[in-house]
Formats: structure tokens, sequence, C-alpha cells
């Protein structure tokens, strides 16, 4: 599991999602597990600081690590 720390983790599959939440609520042993759901058009992402990643790879893996 791992920690975003004062980022967000945004993903399109929702099954991952709520694991992943699960998962985070398991290791803190507080809290409730939350899974937002957001609706984002073109022009509000082109108005913030997105990094994306197309396929999970290595560099997908570092980045989400050292963050």
């Amino acid at each position: 599991p791992l920690d975003f720390g004062s980022a967000f983790y945004l993903a399109t599959d929702t099954v991952q999602a709520v694991r992943r939440a699960k998962r985070g609520q398991q290791r803190h042993r507080k809290g409730l597990a939350c899974l937002n759901a957001y609706a984002v058009d073109a022009k509000t992402l082109a108005e913030v600081r997105v990094l994306a990643f197309s396929v999970q790879d290595s560099a997908r893996l570092r980045c989400v690590v050292s963050n």
C-alpha cells in the first residue's frame, strides 16, 4: 500500500481504487476507507498540473514510490 502524502491518486479502475483505499485504511488501522468520484472536463484539466502515465511501467512506479 502507498501513502500519497499531500497528493492524491486518480484511477479509471474502480475495483483497483477501492482495493487501495481499503489497504490504506487497514495499514493505518483507523478511519474509513474512502473513495471519491470525479468528473473532470478537458478545460479543467488544462488548468491544473497533472502528471499522467498511459502505461504502468517502471517510470510510473518510481514516481508513485518517490511521492
